[in-house]
């Protein structure tokens, strides 16, 4: 009877288990994490709560501070709202921002995973989505998209951009853009990135005047307008408009040469950080033939963005969002002889990564 009706429901939608999965190998995190940690049972649900996830509990429980940022004093300006505004919106009221985060997570588990099944790339195709899914949980650093970070929120947002552009709904695509710009700093190039691959690329047979005053281009001013009223609020709340920008050199990011960090060896964790980069750069130049012209463009300018900031700290998890290469990748293991032996390895090495980022808090586990 319970696969008879779960045959119903995957008929019906798609993603069913896509979602199941995804449920599953949440709960597979939490009690690998039990295992691995200190404490182990006793932690609950605060396994997920590691290094940055700190900022968004604090923002959670406390705010932002109502003073500008100081030089060397590290504070929560860099952390964008959306995520802990998520998580206390969940907790009613009532539950901790692990109990909180750890709902949400499902929540954005189960629309991510549903906006999968609505791109035209896979055409509601179970098989393709669920083969997708299998290699894009397996590749290195993934488990930073279940834990409390802003990955997942990142990602499912991007994705459900994309099926509002290609399924033209229009007030879908401008509240989507308004909510990218304040789930990440990186939210207003993001937006601008998808708007030469989508609208402007996609009809530069028009008028170019024509495309930039379309009216998909004009939904996209919902972006900046975002980034214009969260500046406004940090301004009366406390006195610095532009507080995340000149927060963030305290973190040892600050604009200029982008090879700077490429350069960075002080010690053995930086020679890891940067020999990961170059690989990731390695294997995106290997396949992004297999990209469009447009899809090349902001697969390029978006892993290439970050360098920018003169660090390559938590650059993997940057990369882990741009999700043009991974669709390409997925479907080139998919494709090999070795794809059962390809993710065993991948899963072996997410599983190991995760583990040392639930004991260890080094430069490696940001």
């Amino acid at each position: 009877m319970f696969w008879s009706f779960r045959n119903k429901l995957t008929h019906k939608y798609p993603f069913t288990n896509g979602v199941l999965l995804l449920f599953a190998v949440k709960l597979l995190y939490l009690i690998l994490g039990w295992a691995l940690s200190n404490d182990h049972f006793a932690e609950g649900l605060a396994v997920f709560t590691r290094n940055d996830s700190f900022w968004y509990m604090k923002i959670f429980q406390e705010g932002y501070p109502t003073i500008p940022p100081k030089l060397w004093v590290c504070d929560a300006f860099p952390f964008f709202p959306l995520y802990p505004i998520l998580i206390k919106i969940t907790s009613f009221g009532v539950f901790s921002f692990d109990i909180s985060a750890f709902f949400l997570s499902f929540i954005l588990l189960f629309f991510f995973a549903k906006g999968i099944s609505k791109l035209e790339y896979f055409q509601n195709d179970q098989t393709q989505i669920m083969l997708f899914l299998m290699v894009w949980l397996a590749l290195p650093f993934h488990y930073f998209f279940f834990v409390n970070y802003t990955e997942l929120l990142f990602l499912t947002i991007l994705i459900w951009i994309i099926v509002s552009i290609e399924q033209n709904k229009s007030i879908q695509l401008a509240s989507l853009l308004y909510l990218l710009v304040l789930s990440r700093p990186t939210g207003l190039v993001t937006a601008l990135l998808i708007w030469i691959w989508k609208v402007l690329l996609k009809n530069e047979k028009r008028n170019l005047v024509k495309s930039l005053f379309s009216k998909q281009s004009l939904l996209f001013i919902a972006a900046p307008l975002s980034l214009l009223s969260y500046m406004v609020y940090l301004n009366l709340h406390c006195g610095d408009a532009f507080a995340f920008n000149h927060s963030v050199i305290t973190w040892g990011r600050t604009w200029g040469n982008p090879f700077r960090g490429f350069v960075d060896l002080r010690d053995w964790n930086y020679y890891v950080l940067t020999g990961l980069t170059i690989l990731l750069l390695f294997f995106t130049a290997i396949y992004t033939k297999k990209l469009d012209r447009g899809e090349r463009i902001f697969q390029w300018c978006m892993a290439i963005f970050p360098f920018f900031s003169g660090l390559l700290v938590s650059y993997y998890r940057y990369f882990m969002v741009v999700f043009p290469i991974h669709f390409v990748w997925a479907n080139e293991i998919n494709t090999s002889k070795n794809r059962r032996l390809m993710i065993a390895i991948f899963a072996t090495i997410n599983l190991i990564t995760y583990g040392y980022w639930v004991i260890n808090h080094g430069i490696l586990s940001y």
